[in-house]
């Protein structure tokens, strides 16, 4: 008797210790990653402002939304090593978006090549779906909330070399579910706007360890004037050690034209700018500069945002420039 509970002990002991390795990319690559492209010109800021592009940063702002949108996303990144002359270009269709002021429903795709030492290489893909229910105020002013379900689906290739330099790979797939909540208050022209994503988030594999997610706060107010808007905001990572990060951005109406003197594809044509920095301090110091044009007519809409992905030059500079179409129905 007293040797089968001994056995037992080592048996639970033993099926209790978790042999799977670490994923070999920092969860802070994919999990973070932002397709909002408006969000992205003005700074990473638009948390508390109406944005038909919006679920990605808060989901409770296209609740605002008077049309329905349908909206594809491209990215582009150069990765630019200031040392040596090498570059690492990544192009790929990576953002698909239906949204209404009733929900919606998005599709993100992020991937990525690379190596963590001389003789170990890996292949990472991930992409999220996420189903948004919103709920709108009854009346013009009022509090509006966002509840965005998410789905993950990934997979890793990792090859290594032992010391006889043989292959060594590992093909990993991974399952995952997460929750983010949304609130935009809007009064007349401001808007007051708080988000908590990753409510609970995790991702779960075979080979390597569970990533849990964690969660982050954003928050900010919001001025939109129909010519002239503007947004402030704060967000921090639970459960970090990075540190509290500000972003504001402006974005200005520079061209309308005219409904009743156009012709079709010119008929409400405009074209808004939008520029903004984020960083650790708001306004000066290290922080990303971001730059985005938007040129809409009736039905169709073209967003393009360009910015930095790293606020430290001499750490490698990734220049992202992201774009999408859209049209209105």
């Amino acid at each position: 008797m007293k040797k089968t509970k001994v056995l037992l002990m080592s048996f639970l002991i033993i099926t209790s210790l978790n042999f799977s390795k670490d994923l070999p990319v920092n969860k802070e690559e994919y999990a973070f990653k932002v397709y909002d492209i408006s969000n992205i010109g003005m700074g990473y800021s638009k948390v508390a402002n109406k944005n038909k592009s919006g679920m990605d940063t808060n989901p409770a702002t296209i609740a605002l939304l008077k049309e329905s949108y349908l909206e594809i996303g491209y990215s582009y990144s150069d990765k630019i090593d200031i040392f040596s002359d090498e570059m690492e270009v990544n192009k790929k269709i990576d953002y698909l978006a239906l949204s209404s002021a009733t929900g919606g429903f998005y599709y993100k795709n992020f991937s990525k090549e690379g190596s963590n030492s001389i003789n170990e290489k890996y292949n990472f893909n991930m992409k999220e779906i996420g189903l948004v229910i919103t709920q709108k105020s009854e009346t013009k002013n009022g509090l509006n909330s966002g509840l965005t379900l998410k789905g993950y689906y990934g997979n890793v290739l990792e090859g290594s070399l032992d010391d006889n330099k043989d292959i060594d790979l590992v093909i990993d797939r991974g399952y995952g579910i997460g929750i983010d909540l949304g609130f935009l208050y809007k009064a007349n022209f401001v808007y007051a706007g708080f988000m908590w994503k990753d409510i609970y988030s995790k991702i779960f594999w075979s080979e390597y360890k569970d990533v849990k997610i964690n969660s982050k706060l954003s928050g900010g107010i919001g001025f939109d004037l129909g010519i002239f808007s503007y947004s402030i905001s704060i967000e921090k990572i639970l459960l970090d050690t990075s540190s509290v990060k500000y972003g504001h951005g402006i974005e200005m109406l520079i061209l309308k034209l005219p409904e009743e003197y156009t012709g079709y594809f010119l008929k409400g044509l405009e074209a808004r700018l939008r520029t903004g920095s984020y960083g650790e301090e708001i306004f000066n110091g290290k922080k990303r500069m971001t730059y985005g044009l938007e040129i809409s007519n009736k039905k169709y809409f073209v967003n393009n945002a360009i910015t930095s992905e790293k606020i430290n030059p001499f750490d490698g500079e990734d220049v992202l420039y992201k774009a999408s179409i859209g049209m209105k129905f």
